[in-house]
């Protein structure tokens, strides 16, 4: 009796431990699949970001002062419509603009780059 008890502790013991690792692995698959995904976005929204500056440079000969300038001033659209520069912005902070890593864009309004404060997106 006391036998089998050492039989099914030990067995337990192992489930637990093949259930832990398929959790930890199953955590770091998904962190780095997140990740992934946040790059993506990253690139799309600095896309964006760097277009619309370009449009407002092309358009007024100047850089915006800053990056709540794309959204708030509008041009003339060829057929007369009245458009701003970016429709679509990322979310704000504390008026400040977030990547998808939760780091706030950095605006340069005298070359007109924009960056991610985000560790190892600096350079994107």
């Amino acid at each position: 009796m006391n036998r089998e008890y050492r039989i099914v502790g030990k067995e337990l013991v192992l489930v637990a431990l093949v259930i832990f690792l398929s959790l930890m692995l199953s955590g770091s698959l998904y962190k780095a699949r997140v990740q992934k995904e946040n790059a993506k976005i990253l690139r799309n929204e600095l896309t964006m970001l760097r277009s619309g500056v370009m449009l407002y440079y092309t358009l007024n000969k100047k850089f915006p002062d800053s990056l709540e300038s794309l959204e708030k001033e509008s041009y003339e659209s060829p057929d007369g419509k009245k458009m701003v520069y970016l429709e679509k912005m990322p979310p704000q902070k504390k008026g400040e603009y977030i990547d998808p890593f939760g780091e706030t864009y950095q605006y340069n309004s005298k070359t007109g780059w924009i960056e991610s404060k985000a560790k190892g997106f600096h350079y994107w």
